[in-house]
């Protein structure tokens, strides 16, 4: 399935983003360490950029920047951010690009750009699941941080020894949250169904766009393991691949 196809001027993400359960039972693989041992990190946004495409859905990542910003006590000027895009874009020639937009705790700003080939119609994505498992607890599961040793080692081990595309991961409840760096969805009956972003995931601004889009029919459900075998259809997107169907490494 290629990109989907989405307006980029609707609301920006909610308050959702903010929102998670309280102290999570079990013994779930913990992502960072307890608060007080907490070591520096950046927020960062991966966006898409083409022509004449621009930025796709650069308000909803600039609102989710400044909402994450607010929320870790980051210094955040959105026009600088802008103009930093900017900077960056006016450097790029043809083709597709991933830009990372960089934001530490001081509020310097920095960017990358890497040319990449977009995921045509007939991609498909193979997964699969993590034994580690993550706490809907954790405060920055819902934020898009540097924090992400845990699921970078996921990849790195799973695709050297299955040849996987991305691992997929479940909270102490045994729900599937995301993958390392997509959000997931299934198509049951007709309808696209995604994991709550309270179970422990990054609410994605492809995800986001989906919800805010009244052409699609997408609703947040919870959803276990056994639900990508029984799906008419599995999904992993995010704003830079799109939605791509995806089916378990065999």
């Amino acid at each position: 399935m290629a990109a989907a196809r989405v307006s980029t001027s609707d609301p920006a993400p909610n308050s959702d983003l903010a929102s998670r359960p309280g102290s999570a039972g079990g013994r779930p693989f913990r992502l960072r360490e307890p608060a007080a041992a907490s070591s520096p990190f950046e927020l960062f946004e991966t966006l898409r950029w083409s022509v004449p495409e621009g930025y796709y859905l650069l308000e909803l990542h600039l609102s989710r920047l400044v909402a994450s910003a607010a929320h870790l006590g980051f210094d955040c000027d959105l026009d600088a951010a802008r103009r930093t895009l900017a900077a960056c874009s006016g450097g790029l020639g043809d083709g597709v690009f991933r830009v990372r937009l960089w934001l530490d705790s001081e509020g310097n700003l920095r960017t990358t750009a890497t040319p990449i080939i977009a995921p045509s119609a007939d991609t498909i994505y193979h997964f699969t699941l993590s034994e580690q498992r993550i706490s809907s607890g954790d405060d920055f599961l819902y934020h898009k941080t540097t924090r992400r040793d845990v699921y970078e080692s996921e990849l790195a081990q799973h695709s050297a020894t299955n040849g996987c595309d991305e691992v997929i991961f479940c909270n102490e409840r045994g729900e599937l949250t995301e993958g390392t760096y997509t959000n997931i969805f299934i198509r049951q009956a007709g309808r696209l169904l995604t994991p709550p972003v309270a179970c422990g995931l990054l609410n994605g601004t492809l995800r986001q766009a989906l919800f805010n889009d009244p052409h699609v029919d997408i609703k947040e459900r919870v959803l276990v393991p056994q639900d990508l075998m029984t799906a008419d259809q599995v999904f992993l997107g995010n704003s830079v691949r799109g939605l791509v169907r995806a089916l378990p490494v065999q």
